[in-house]
């Protein structure tokens, strides 16, 4: 019974069926799950580059993304269905599939066809080497992903999905397999979503600020506003590009979002600041031309509430295993919030510093 359950479970593999990951995962990938085939996630390394501000850019980042193939180790428990087979051999794993290869019935010649050759196995053998087994999403056959059939075509049935039987098995280098294969749309939602976390709400700076009355603003004078945590608000310059790959595979993408300004609005006043506008700070005796400002038409010495916000949208463009892909990325719309004291002056003012 044990050899009947290691081959079936080779033999769905192959069929592309649903799996539930058992199997610890290597360390560049972190497959993982419960509640269900379709709720694991997959952990990649993913590296990013853009421009001074752009948020996540400068580096490799780590995401979550469902797997369509990937590769486990080896379960070597399997080689103690077979007391034949040294498991400490360096032709360990030759030894494995030939004892494995008798063991079978017409049952599982699928299985047969998806072992590797004799030139393989024999130039992949050692310490040196880890060995892997290529594991599938639910209705994923892994041939037709780009993973190079081991044994051609299958008898017509004879699985779901009939077809080209892939590789799986693999040998690599230390304990550092293949990346896993992953749709490029899963892997921008991810950056995006870990961008969108850094772009932050305006932090508002403000001028007047008459110190004899607490600091407040006055009815009707233009008061400047600009933000003061621009690379966080605005990525610098108001606009986001950022390059997305996963070494060693196909999947490549650009991610391009902008804002056109900083909305500035409280209950008795608003205005639509340009970025830059919102980037010029107050200075002694700078012209209003240049300057995000509103007027307040209503005093509050309590303060009125001030929110900046801004509006990022944007597209992507990208590539995987199934070719060109593009669409549009999810809206932004952080915003921040001041509390601006406003007062009524009778008098002729001449000077705010």
């Amino acid at each position: 019974m044990p050899r009947l359950r290691t081959m079936t479970s080779t033999v769905i593999a192959l069929a592309a069926a649903a799996l539930v990951v058992t199997a610890p995962a290597p360390a560049q990938a972190d497959v993982s799950g419960s509640g269900g085939n379709n709720s694991y996630g997959l952990a990649v390394n993913v590296v990013v580059k853009g421009g001074p501000g752009d948020p996540v850019s400068g580096g490799s980042i780590s995401i979550s993304v469902p797997p369509k193939c990937w590769w486990v180790p080896f379960d070597t428990g399997n080689f103690s269905y077979y007391p034949e087979v040294d498991p400490n051999a360096p032709d360990a794993m030759a030894q494995y599939f030939e004892a494995a290869s008798a063991a079978t019935t017409i049952t599982f010649v699928a299985w047969r066809l998806s072992i590797p050759s004799a030139g393989y196995l024999a130039s992949h053998q050692g310490p040196g080497f880890s060995w892997y087994t290529l594991q599938s999403a639910p209705g994923v056959n892994c041939a037709d992903e780009g993973y190079t059939p081991a044994g051609g075509h299958g008898p017509e049935g004879w699985a779901p999905g009939s077809g080209n039987i892939p590789v799986s098995y693999a040998a690599f280098p230390g304990a550092d397999p293949a990346p896993p294969l992953v749709d490029v749309e899963d892997v921008v939602e991810e950056v995006w979503d870990a961008a969108s976390a850094e772009v932050l709400g305006p932090d508002l700076g403000r001028n007047p600020q008459i110190k004899a009355i607490d600091g407040a603003t006055l009815v009707n004078l233009p008061t400047w506003f600009w933000v003061q945590n621009v690379e966080e608000a605005l990525a610098g310059d108001g606009k986001i590009h950022l390059d997305v790959s996963i070494p060693g595979t196909p999947v490549r993408a650009t991610l391009d979002a902008a804002t056109d300004g900083v909305q500035v609005t409280s209950p008795v006043g608003a205005n639509k600041c340009s970025v830059a506008e919102a980037m010029t700070e107050y200075s002694s005796g700078a012209g209003l031309g240049s300057a995000c400002t509103v007027v307040f038409d209503r005093s509050n010495t309590a303060g009125w509430t001030v929110t900046g916000q801004t509006t990022w949208q944007g597209s992507w463009q990208g590539t995987d295993a199934d070719g060109p892909v593009g669409g549009t990325l999810q809206t932004l719309t952080p915003s921040a919030s001041i509390n601006v004291p406003v007062a009524q002056s009778e008098a002729i003012v001449t000077d705010v510093d």
